[in-house]
């Protein structure tokens, strides 16, 4: 479907919704990089803040990101078996149930 953009149109721009820089909220995200250089790490790290609202990773002049607000994630791996892929990784958070 096509549709007329007029002046107005363009002009009008609505405040995107990052959960993080550079990752819009209900998007999908891919870290990609050499192997074994901590991409599954981080993305377990960044899936953690997010679920728990809290601030993730520190560095020397502070929280490096700052999660807006608590949400849902999810983290597919594929280097694991599928067998480690099939349920919730209660082992990475086992405190996060209790709260």
């Amino acid at each position: 479907m096509v549709r007329r953009v007029t002046l107005a149109d363009a002009q009008f721009r609505p405040d995107l919704d990052f959960v993080l820089p550079g990752l819009l909220r209900g998007t999908v995200g891919l870290i990609v990089g050499q192997g074994a250089v901590g991409k599954s790490f981080l993305a377990l790290q960044l899936a953690i803040g997010v679920a728990l609202g809290r601030p993730i990773g520190q560095g020397p002049e502070g929280d490096i990101y700052e999660a807006p607000a608590r949400g849902a994630t999810v983290c597919v791996f594929g280097e694991d078996p599928l067998g480690d892929r099939a349920g919730p990784p209660a082992h990475a958070a086992p405190d996060a149930h209790s709260r």
